[in-house]
């Protein structure tokens, strides 16, 4: 009935003449998202709040002017308030509860997806999940690809940042019945 957009981050927007512009994981979201709304049509909420700094826009709000300017698709619903994933999904919920939706394609990077699925089934969603920027390796079996590296590392920490993340909302959420 609905994609429903999670935000990822956010980084200077000076470049742009602006204070802040979505980062290199939500761009991939969102365009991720543009085609998903080109190919079926569906209404797009896209959420994400102040994390560290008030004085700048919600994720939401510059999420939607980056669909809106640079791919071309309307923004239906901006969820404004939430700080991490868990908000997410609850405050979409209250959103879209409105409209008497509850069967969403959720749109995050396929490492967030586990942590990301739990979250909106767990705020009473339909999940089908649209997972996008895959980690991949390279098939070949060079021995440079035992070296440590800068890449590997970042990997490695929001792999265990989403274990870590999933393992406590389990520890921490009520149970629903």
């Amino acid at each position: 009935q609905a994609i429903v957009v999670l935000g990822g981050g956010e980084n200077s927007g000076l470049e742009y003449h602006q204070a802040r512009t979505v980062n290199e994981r939500t761009l991939l979201r969102l365009r991720y998202a543009a085609k998903l709304a080109r190919d079926t049509g569906l209404p797009v909420l896209v959420s994400g709040g102040k994390v560290f700094q008030e004085e700048y826009p919600p994720e939401a709000q510059l999420m939607a002017e980056v669909l809106q300017n640079e791919f071309h698709i309307p923004v239906k619903w901006q969820e404004p308030s939430s700080r991490n994933t868990a908000e997410n999904a609850r405050f979409s919920r209250q959103l879209l509860q409105t409209q008497a939706m509850d069967k969403i394609l959720l749109v995050t990077q396929a490492f967030h997806i586990p942590r990301a699925v739990w979250s909106f089934q767990n705020a009473g969603f339909q999940v089908l999940a649209a997972p996008t920027a895959f980690f991949s390796g390279s098939p070949s079996e060079s021995p440079l690809r035992f070296i440590p590296s800068a890449n590997a590392l970042e990997k490695t920490f929001l792999v265990l940042h989403e274990y870590l993340g999933l393992l406590w909302y389990r520890l921490n959420s009520p149970v629903q019945s």
